[in-house]
């Protein structure tokens, strides 16, 4: 599902027609709000990034320690 938008860097008629779009249409501005949301829990949440952060530090630390 569609997340967001994209525009020119420094295009700002761009970005304010995409506004205006969204502005006007809220099922899709809620929708990418949802999508975001979802994208944001699966991918991004602490919970999930502590657990990567905490197994790269266990490869790193084992890799380490004398054998």
């Amino acid at each position: 599902r569609e997340t967001g938008r994209l525009f020119p860097a420094g295009d700002a008629a761009a970005l304010a027609a995409l506004l205006r779009e969204l502005i006007n249409d809220d099922t899709t501005a809620r929708a990418m709000g949802h999508a975001a949301r979802g994208l944001y829990e699966k991918a991004y949440a602490p919970e999930v990034n502590l657990t990567r952060l905490l197994d790269i530090y266990g490869e790193a630390v084992a890799e380490r320690l004398p054998r």
